[in-house]
């Protein structure tokens, strides 16, 4: 059973997982939110309330996904270095902060792609 260890959201319903194996996945929900238990994570300021949980994302309502269903239906995004420049005071920020950065920035490509 994969868990959860960090997600950031990116757009839309779309949000990008690391995963306890280390793998980042890129997901979009928007076609997984039906029935009575989703219905308020249509709104997308409620959607963006989740946290992690159990190894999982869980929402205010306690609304859940099974953190297997996401690695599938997630599409893998290669790991890159810090994006950061190495001699930047920046370059010192915690793992927390790195991730984000990470995944910021494949979302910012993935979007480019996107648009081409």
């Amino acid at each position: 059973m994969h868990k959860v260890k960090k997600f950031l959201h990116v757009e839309n319903y779309k949000i990008i997982i690391e995963f306890d194996d280390g793998k980042l996945k890129i997901i979009d929900l928007k076609d997984e939110i039906w029935g009575p238990i989703f219905e308020p994570l249509k709104d997308l300021e409620y959607f963006k309330k989740a946290k992690v949980k159990g190894g999982t994302l869980v929402w205010p309502n306690e609304a859940d996904f099974c953190p297997d269903v996401l690695y599938k239906i997630g599409k893998n995004i290669p790991e890159q270095k810090n994006q950061l420049n190495p001699k930047s005071r920046k370059s010192r920020t915690t793992k927390k902060t790195q991730f984000k950065y990470q995944a910021a920035a494949k979302a910012k490509k993935l979007s480019k792609k996107a648009k081409n």
